[in-house]
């Protein structure tokens, strides 16, 4: 009970800091882009969430189902998930790429570019590992750090910049910081060499 109550408490926090950090800076993002820049800014924010929504979700229940049952089978299914979340995020890479180039998509290059770094960071966060592991509070950290971050440079760059790729740049960065934490101690605390499988 301790344990479910610990990884609830910590997903909590994680979804609240994000979301508090959106609710702190997207009234000033508002204020500072152009029409035309927020209207981009917000669909490449909405192409980034029907993405996590692929790569994140349904991964980390079953990742977290599957290691319950068998916790030998850690490393195993944490390979697994890595290898699907690869091809799904390929394949949902490519499907942009197609509309970006028959004008489906109305965002500038450098926007798409920053963009496929949000989508590419969100894909790969470990959270699920952490909570099964029981340690969620390695990524809760983290998160808060890179979240402070996050607020202060959008408060200092966009005053300067009112492109829409600089608040999404700055969002890939840093819920990248924390995939890159997540899977820093995953390959050296833990010793899991990352590399694709599926047997």
């Amino acid at each position: 009970m301790n344990l479910i109550i610990k990884n609830y408490t910590h997903r909590f926090l994680i979804v609240f800091i994000n979301l508090l950090s959106v609710i702190v800076t997207l009234p000033f993002i508002a204020n500072k882009l152009t029409i035309n820049n927020f209207a981009e800014y917000s669909i490449a924010l909405l192409i980034f969430q029907f993405s996590f929504l692929f790569t994140e979700w349904g991964f980390n229940i079953i990742g977290i189902e599957k290691v319950i049952k068998d916790n030998n089978k850690i490393k195993k299914v944490f390979l697994q998930i890595n290898a699907s979340k690869v091809i799904i995020l390929f394949t949902i890479l490519i499907f942009l790429f197609i509309i970006f180039l028959a004008g489906q998509i109305k965002i500038g290059k450098i926007t798409m570019l920053c963009l496929i770094l949000l989508i590419i960071s969100g894909c790969f966060n470990p959270l699920w590992y952490f909570q099964v592991t029981k340690r969620p509070e390695k990524l809760t950290y983290i998160t808060l750090v890179s979240r402070f971050f996050y607020i202060i440079l959008i408060f200092l760059l966009l005053e300067k910049n009112n492109s829409a790729s600089l608040p999404i740049l700055l969002q890939g960065l840093s819920i990248g910081m924390v995939s890159v934490y997540g899977y820093y101690l995953i390959t050296f605390k833990d010793k899991i060499k990352i590399k694709f499988s599926f047997s």
